[in-house]
């Protein structure tokens, strides 16, 4: 297992109880999010430590700050991330793509630091926005991911829920 974490991540105490109960039910998880921007609709199914649940993602959750990742999933993002076609923290929780069991751990036992300003961030004054109809497919593009995202996470939580944890 690997624990990732990015510079402007917080780390609760409660960290270590969680980490614990995930490893206790690694059959559960290939890659686990520990933090996140976005709540995901989480379905929660199995606790992993007192007051915290892995659960199922229905929707988008955003943020890398803070994940767990077994060999299984690190193997298939060697050979599925490269070449970059799209930020990666867009496309490694897509459990579907990589045929992993993606899940997060809610409430989140990592934070972000909303102390340290981000580098990532337009220039005061710069305008990144095209005009409407140049975004039309990326608006596509989110309308169908989100529509995987929804089925593969409904597929996951009737799995969860039946007690099936295929490897």
């Amino acid at each position: 297992f690997t624990l990732i974490l990015e510079d402007d991540v917080l780390l609760h105490d409660s960290l270590p109880a969680v980490l614990h109960g995930l490893m206790q039910h690694a059959e559960r998880w290939d890659m686990v999010k520990l933090s996140a921007v976005h709540s995901g609709t989480p379905q929660p199914v199995l606790q992993v430590a007192p007051g915290y649940r892995l659960a199922v993602m229905l929707s988008r959750c955003t943020g890398s700050s803070a994940y767990l990742v077994n060999r299984r999933a690190a193997q298939a993002y060697v050979e599925g991330l490269l070449p970059m076609q799209l930020p990666y923290d867009h496309v490694f929780d897509q459990g579907w793509r990589f045929d992993l069991k993606v899940r997060l751990v809610t409430p989140t036992p990592c934070g972000h630091d909303d102390q340290i300003a981000s580098t990532i961030a337009a220039p005061p004054g710069a305008s990144r926005k095209f005009h409407w109809s140049r975004r039309l497919p990326a608006f596509a593009y989110r309308l169908g991911n989100e529509g995987q995202r929804l089925m593969y996470g409904l597929a996951s939580l009737v799995r969860e829920r039946l007690g099936w944890y295929p490897r």
